[in-house]
């Protein structure tokens, strides 16, 4: 046994921060003087919590690669049990923008109605217990457009700043309707080429020279090879079989 005593740094639906003191039981209990001077840096512990908790809460965009996980068509986020997000993709955010079949509440993910209650069990289940299957389902939407695809699955979060891991889930979200990229967007959202990079790698894809691709796109030679150089830096390659192979091996291009 000992004794203690403390305060509560934070209480929030889904994490609470609680700092304690403790004694051994032949100490004795604690004095008045302590207890005095835990009230008085009471207010400043509390005002760091609040400054870690958002600082913990900003390394889960960071720890999440926001740059890949934006090049991805497929809507991405990750939320806590009580459904609040704590990242969303620009896929993701473009589909909350439109609120149609998913939608933001009280900076929660919520699905349309009647959906919404399944879709918050497997939140919750998913971001509770790391063990957990996940699960699948689809959100309907008005005619004429096809029923959102949805995953979720469980994630652990580590959050650094009280080295503890926080319950969350990560939810895929697929549209059905949305327009496929082309291959020159792919490789363009790929390895962040500009749109005449681009149109050069996919026609050295084809087989073409560099002299016809130049004549093809109305550049000069000299362009056209600054093209060339920039997408060989961009995509780590050194010479146009590279560049071909790679862009093969990527599946945004097909020759047929």
């Amino acid at each position: 046994m000992c004794h203690s005593i403390g305060v509560v740094l934070a209480n929030e639906p889904d994490i609470r921060v609680v700092f304690t003191c403790g004694r051994a039981e032949a100490t004795g209990e604690f004095e008045p003087e302590h207890i005095e001077r835990l009230r008085r840096i009471g207010p400043h512990l509390v005002r760091a919590a609040s400054v870690g908790l958002r600082l913990s809460r900003s390394e889960i965009a960071r720890s999440a690669n926001v740059e890949a996980l934006d090049r991805i068509a497929q809507g991405v986020l990750v939320v806590a049990a009580n459904g609040e997000i704590l990242f969303a993709n620009r896929a993701a955010e473009a589909l909350l923008t439109e609120a149609d079949g998913i939608r933001i509440e009280k900076s929660a993910l919520r699905a349309t109605r009647p959906a919404d209650a399944q879709f918050q069990r497997l939140i919750a289940t998913a971001a509770e217990r790391l063990d957990a299957a996940g699960g699948v389902m689809t959100l309907a939407r008005p005619a004429p457009r096809r029923p959102l695809s949805v995953l979720v699955a469980p994630l652990k979060m580590e959050l650094k700043w009280f080295v503890t891991a926080r319950p969350a889930a990560v939810v895929f979200v697929s549209d059905p309707d949305s327009a496929p990229r082309t291959a020159q967007d792919q490789l363009r959202n790929l390895y962040r080429l500009t749109p005449a990079e681009a149109a050069v790698a996919i026609a050295i894809a084809r087989g073409e020279g560099l002299q016809a691709v130049a004549d093809e796109l109305g550049i000069s030679l000299t362009t056209a090879r600054t093209h060339l150089q920039h997408v060989f830096e961009k995509t780590e390659t050194r010479r146009q079989a590279e560049l071909v192979r790679l862009i093969a091996a990527s599946g945004v291009y097909d020759r047929e």
